[in-house]
């Protein structure tokens, strides 16, 4: 009676609420709707655009056109800082970075060496019994009091939403309250992770008579996950039998006997056992599994689970189920079973099985793919989480335990997981898709440091990860302001986003330009021409100087390594900005000799054939080639917008891109020459300094070839 009156009062609340939200639903789907047709209309104005078709003016409006550059415009603005710090890692192997990573992998792999060798001279002096016992001690211990797990029970129970504080956790009947609890919401929560079983997809349609796909009381999706067919369902209950099995094994265990040949078959048999054994499943010999249990081994004995004070047979009416409905779970008397007064361990057992069922380690890579339309980007995202569910520890043999490995590997996981989120926690909407390229660069970078480093053991390798994800760690939460290397001209006509990076202002510089046209391009197809042509000049104005501003961020960024390394190699900050004499400042020779070519670096001192030149700020890479003409634009004002808008305009920006593309280029080159014969000088230094131990001992061969 109580759940039909609650039922009653809320049904009357939703009812009245329910033509609102209709209400509102119509607007979003109504939206989502235009926004369809105006993106097909683009695409196919677009594609006959470019194929030379001339029926393309007459496909789209002038809204479509204004919805689209105001959409580039927010798109290209939060892609920005993503997009910076991806160039920015990439760069890393050949910075003056990379100096602190190969000098602590160095000084680590040196440490060990050295304990390793300690550790050989004392095991030779200790007993056999004590190295045992010592080794038994390092093994990860399993907790069962409910004082040692009172803290990683609390963060689950708060991950749940489940409201119960663990210092309440006095004696027995505390936890059988908190068991109460704990095992009401652990059916609600597994029959919800049961039922959303599928990437949850934009298309909607009915619910399937299996019940896939099913996301909600009024919704389900189209397409169902292909690997459903391999998985076997179980309910809450039979998970709940099984895990108390467990924990009766772990307070309850077994007494200890010697393994035979017998025994190792049993338990491997019992390791890979289905829960539910088909009949017709047959052995290597040919035979069924029932006729070579009789021969061999008492299968029957090793399925059957020790008996658990909740497990009933299916006859139809579940009597757990009845207590449930009646709000009579605590009804069942427990109080005989050893396992089930438990509850604080078993609470802790049933919550943990569920967060395993909904993490998989791809929280955030799972939230940005949510929140992504493009096909290419739901693909990739899809492939990185697919990488992280199957990436395993690297284990080293010649380890004790390989406790370590997981530690590493568990240790590499979090570092990525700090930096996507708090990445992903300073992004727009648009940008989420570009997720992507975070772990596909890390593994760039990742490769680039272990050649450095000569990385080959698991251990090395894990090393050489922790600080490199370090360090990304520390470029994000400390990033360069890049902007400050230009000039204040620069800064203002370039960078400065007030105007240009407005959506509305934009728009309105192009509505100015249509509406100081020509009198004959104010009608027919002659305005619709123009229109589509000024809009068409103002995308590319808008990409070339995005394109621009990422070109010049990533050459300061160079620059910055350059110099770094041209003052290691004895030459001052000149020699960045190196170039010969002009023409018209060059000094009088009455004769001129006939020289062989030669390298400018051997003219550096010669003050008639090279200008040694240094600017107080970074300059554009046009400014180097003409000042006056080309390399003057402005994006800070509206006639400067306007002025570009023409066809000279865009075409000297293209120049712009193409002389900033080369610069940034030729910078690449000249780093990764340096950072080569630095990274040299940095590892025979390195492997100089290592010391010889006591005797033939030697910690390890450094061998590097380029």
């Amino acid at each position: 009676m109580l759940r039909w009156k609650r039922f009653c009062r809320h049904t009357k609340a939703m009812e009245e609420c329910y033509p609102h939200y209709q209400k509102q639903v119509g607007y979003v789907m109504q939206e989502y709707f235009d926004a369809v047709q105006r993106a097909q209309r683009l695409a196919i104005a677009r594609e006959h655009l470019i194929t030379g078709q001339k029926n393309s003016i007459h496909l789209v409006t002038l809204e479509d056109l204004i919805i689209y550059v105001q959409w580039l415009i927010c798109h290209l603005h939060s892609v920005k800082p993503i997009f910076t710090y991806i160039r920015t890692l990439q760069h890393l192997p050949v910075s003056n970075l990379a100096e602190t990573v190969i000098e602590s992998h160095y000084k680590e792999k040196q440490c060990q060496s050295l304990m390793e060798f300690k550790t050989v001279n004392s095991s030779e002096q200790n007993s056999a019994e004590d190295t045992k016992w010592e080794d038994y001690e390092s093994l990860p211990q399993h907790q069962t009091e409910t004082q040692k797990i009172k803290p990683v029970l609390q963060d689950l129970l708060s991950n749940f939403k489940i409201d119960y504080d663990t210092d309440n956790l006095k004696n027995t009947a505390n936890e059988m309250e908190l068991l109460s609890l704990v095992t009401s919401k652990f059916r609600s929560i597994f029959k919800k992770q049961q039922t959303m079983r599928t990437f949850p997809l934009y298309d909607s349609g009915m619910e399937t008579k299996d019940g896939w796909g099913f996301k909600g009381p009024h919704m389900a999706f189209k397409k169902t996950a292909n690997w459903l067919p391999f998985i076997k369902v179980t309910s809450a209950e039979k998970a709940m039998e099984v895990l108390q099995e467990h924990a009766a094994q772990v307070i309850q265990p077994s007494p200890a006997h010697n393994v035979s040949m017998k025994n190792s078959l049993d338990i491997w048999v019992k390791i890979y056992n289905p829960l539910d054994l088909p009949q017709d499943v047959l052995t290597n010999n040919g035979s069924s599994l029932h006729e070579s249990s009789e021969k061999d081994i008492d299968i029957t004995s090793l399925i059957k689970r020790p008996a658990s004070s909740r497990q009933k047979k299916d006859t139809g009416f579940n009597y757990q189920n009845t207590l449930q409905l009646l709000g009579l779970d605590e009804a069942e008397d427990n109080s005989k079973d050893p396992v089930m007064m438990k509850g604080a361990y078993l609470s802790l057992l049933y919550l943990s099985h569920l967060r395993v069922r909904e993490l998989q380690l791809v929280d955030c890579y799972y939230e940005a793919y949510q929140h992504v339309c493009d096909p290419e980007e739901r693909t990739a995202l899809a492939q990185v989480i697919t990488d992280i569910m199957y990436q395993r520890p690297r284990f080293d043999i010649g380890s004790k335990y390989f406790l370590e490995a997981y530690r590493d590997e568990c240790q590499c996981l979090r570092l990525h997981l700090e930096l996507v989120r708090s990445i992903l926690n300073n992004q727009f909407h648009p940008s989420l898709g570009m997720a992507y390229l975070i772990p596909k660069t890390l593994e760039y970078i990742n490769e680039e440091f272990l050649h450095n480093c000569n990385a080959k053991t698991p251990k090395e390798i894990y090393s050489v990860e922790k600080k490199v994800l370090e360090l990304a760690l520390n470029e994000w939460s400390v990033q360069k302001d890049l902007q400050s290397s230009f000039t204040a001209n620069v800064q203002k006509d370039l960078f400065e986003g007030v105007l240009v990076e407005d959506p509305i202002m934009v728009r309105d510089i192009c509505m100015l330009a249509l509406n100081s046209a020509d009198e004959e391009k104010k009608h027919g197809t002659a305005k619709q021409i123009y229109i589509l042509e000024t809009f068409s000049k103002m995308l590319e104005l808008i990409t070339l100087r995005h394109r621009i501003i990422e070109t010049s961020l990533e050459t300061a960024l160079l620059s910055r390594t350059y110099t770094y390394f041209a003052e290691e190699m004895g030459f001052n900050e000149f020699h960045l900005h190196l170039r010969p004499v002009r023409f018209e400042f060059a000094t009088y020779k009455a004769q001129i000799e006939q020289i062989p070519p030669t390298f400018i670096t051997s003219l550096l001192e010669d003050d008639s054939s090279v200008d040694r030149y240094s600017p107080s700020a970074q300059l554009l890479a046009i400014h180097e080639v003409d000042d006056n003409q080309i390399g003057k634009f402005s994006f800070w004002t509206k006639d400067g917008i306007l002025q570009l808008l023409s066809k000279d305009g865009v075409e000297n920006l293209q120049v712009v891109l193409s002389c900033q593309v080369i610069q940034k280029n030729a910078l690449i080159a000249a780093t990764q020459l340096a950072s080569f014969c630095q990274m040299s000088s940095w590892i025979t230094k390195q492997v100089t300094d290592i010391p010889i131990l006591q005797g033939d001992v030697v910690p390890y061969r450094m061998s590097y070839s380029y």
